[in-house]
């Protein structure tokens, strides 16, 4: 692994990162574990669990992971760096693009209608990322019978139980397992 791939593949993930959170696991999983094998499936599995009970975004927080496992504090600085990067030079560009159009066009009913019909064009795109996310994190996550019991009865109270905070079911899950493995 060069600092360079690493950098350049978390580049592509803060771009690809539009939809948020587990959109983006798909992605990551799919440049450091298939692409790359910077990561197994078990290390990655490992990375998204830990970024998921840090706080911060799970994209940054899994940038800085495996930054740090390759390349230490400036690997991580530098992951991390990299993974925002694309979100903060496009939230300039298009802030300085609506300032030219605002002082250029009238405010018109032509001009309101862009903007809701693309954002509604993506959520296809959205929901295939994440479907694909929760396939490839579930693959390397449930890899035994007592695991995807687990699993199964956490969806269930989740599913079932609407005033449940997913939080207790995450601990409740990691308690479980400290008792079953």
């Amino acid at each position: 692994m060069s600092l360079w791939e690493l950098l350049t593949s978390f580049f592509l993930i803060g771009i690809g990162s539009y939809g948020g959170g587990m959109v983006i696991v798909g992605l990551i999983f799919h440049e450091i574990v298939e692409n790359h094998a910077w990561l197994t499936a078990q290390e990655m599995t490992n990375a998204i669990t830990l970024s998921q009970l840090t706080p911060g975004p799970i994209a940054i927080n899994t940038a800085t992971y495996t930054g740090f496992s390759g390349f230490g504090i400036p690997g991580a600085f530098l992951t991390t760096l990299s993974v925002v990067l694309p979100s903060v030079l496009l939230l300039t560009l298009l802030v300085l693009l609506r300032n030219i159009l605002k002082r250029r066009m009238p405010a018109t009913p032509k001009r309101s209608w862009l903007l809701p019909r693309f954002m509604q064009s993506l959520r296809p795109g959205i929901l295939a990322l994440l479907i694909h996310a929760t396939w490839s994190f579930g693959r390397s996550a449930v890899v035994s019978l007592p695991v995807l019991v687990i699993f199964v009865v956490s969806l269930t109270l989740l599913l079932s139980v609407k005033k449940l905070h997913p939080l207790i079911v995450m601990l409740a899950a990691g308690v479980i397992g400290l008792f079953v493995f």
